[in-house]
């Protein structure tokens, strides 16, 4: 039976640098390109309070955003280091909408 599935070039991958949407650091973003589709991969914030992650910030989306990860998800959450960036950021991957 012949497959389904197309092979991909693995090194097609790029990412745009990453940009400070709030001015301090607590929600990152940088578009990118994945097998040419346009995404975002946005970053946010996030400390550890009661043994779970919640945003570092005051904003609504922020908080909105790693809710929605906690409800999506049942595996534990592992926040990121993010180069040039104090703190633990939790990354979500978006397809690209305006």
């Amino acid at each position: 039976m012949k497959s389904e599935y197309r092979s991909l070039d693995r090194y097609q991958a790029e990412i745009e640098p990453i940009r400070d949407c709030n001015g301090d650091g607590s929600y990152l973003l940088a578009p990118c390109r994945l097998f040419g589709v346009l995404h975002h991969l946005n970053f946010v914030r996030v400390r550890a309070e009661d043994g779970v992650w919640v945003a570092d910030s005051a904003s609504e989306v922020n908080r909105a955003y790693v809710e929605d990860v906690y409800r999506l998800y049942d595996n534990p959450l592992v926040p990121v280091g993010v180069p040039g960036y104090t703190g633990q950021y939790l990354a979500f991957l978006h397809p690209y909408s305006r």
